[in-house]
């Protein structure tokens, strides 16, 4: 069951940093996958369900679609996606330090004034 877990985990972090794309089915396709779960048949693993708590309604599928890109564009790709987070941290360490030394400027300068 945990290893279901880190799978699911897994999938979603692809999903979200664009190394597999998600294609929703058609109605057609919907249907028929209803029908193999009404039957207690199995679907293929790359398709998956929309999960909605609000509904007993029919449900809707989407197909996972592995990118096209090789292991080592892959590893170039993560490369460059962490570099564009440490700048980004970079930035928001500059904007707080600035506006730090700025604020302390302000309270330095008021109380001088009030001297």
């Amino acid at each position: 069951m945990k290893q279901d877990n880190i799978k699911d985990g897994l999938l979603d972090y692809k999903l979200k940093y664009g190394l597999l794309e998600r294609r929703d089915c058609t109605p057609e396709e919907n249907q028929r996958y209803n029908n193999i779960l009404a039957q207690n048949g199995t679907i293929p693993d790359n398709i998956c369900a929309y999960v909605y708590d609000f509904s007993e309604a029919p449900l809707e599928f989407f197909e996972l679609i592995d990118t096209d890109l090789t292991e080592e564009e892959k590893k170039t790709f993560i490369a460059l996606k962490q570099l564009d987070y440490l700048n980004t941290i970079k930035n928001c360490l500059l904007y707080f330090t600035i506006s730090s030394i700025v604020a302390v400027l302000i309270v330095l300068f008021t109380y001088l004034l009030n001297l």
